[in-house]
């Protein structure tokens, strides 16, 4: 297995394990800032709504790959 692929799966876990049940916080604390920047600077507040629907994307296709119907 070549570097490239151990960082795709380690990024992988690290998204994991940022949505577990002990691990919730983080997709509230991301709003919360998100909430806070929205008047202050605006297109950070849009980069990290970006940042994050990415993150969710890649966790409900995981998802939907590891659960079969």
């Amino acid at each position: 297995m070549n570097l490239e692929k151990h960082q795709q799966l380690l990024l992988k876990a690290r998204i994991g394990r940022a949505f577990e049940p002990d691990q919730s916080a983080f997709p509230f604390n991301t709003l919360n800032t998100v909430s806070s920047l929205i008047r202050m600077d605006p297109d950070t507040a849009r980069g990290v709504v970006l940042k994050l629907s990415n993150i969710l994307r890649r966790l409900l296709r995981k998802h939907e790959t590891s659960c079969p119907p």
